[in-house]
């Protein structure tokens, strides 16, 4: 089951990789956890979002690092979210890091970019006409009627 469906603009890849100790056998042992993170910025947004990708979803490091150069558009899907909250020490202010474990991504087609492209384009210009409408509606409202 999908939790979110998301598309935009590759903004940057990180590896997030990191190490675990764990006792197998009574032996410890410490193994790498690959992982990524990826934001992707959606149209609109000024905020990426934050995808974490483990190695089952991600594809090859080449193709991740040309995505991020290229600002590549890109299709994820996730099933979950995760959020981290927490106070900082210095100052008292809240902060909040809000990330999604990807089940999926893969580079938008041609044809859903020129899908995107004309919804956002029907979108701001019917936004343009209301605004339009309502500034007529506005401007005739102010005339004082003649006696």
């Amino acid at each position: 089951m999908t939790f979110i469906t998301t598309r935009g603009k590759m903004s940057s890849v990180e590896d997030a990789s990191y190490e675990r100790i764990f006792t197998r056998d009574g032996q410890k042992v410490t193994e790498t956890v690959q992982k990524w993170t990826v934001k992707v910025l959606q149209p609109g947004s000024t905020e990426p979002m934050q995808f974490e990708l483990s190695t089952e979803v991600a594809p090859d490091t080449n193709t991740l690092d040309k995505w991020e150069l290229d600002e590549t558009w890109v299709v994820i899907e996730a099933d979950q979210m995760r959020r981290l909250v927490g106070t900082n020490k210095d100052s008292g202010n809240a902060w909040a890091i809000v990330s999604f474990p990807a089940i999926e991504i893969r580079e938008m087609t041609a044809q859903e970019k020129a899908t995107m492209q004309a919804a956002r384009k029907d979108t701001l210009q019917k936004r343009k006409a209301k605004k339009l409408q309502a500034k007529q509606a506005k401007g005739t409202a102010k005339q004082p009627e003649a006696a």
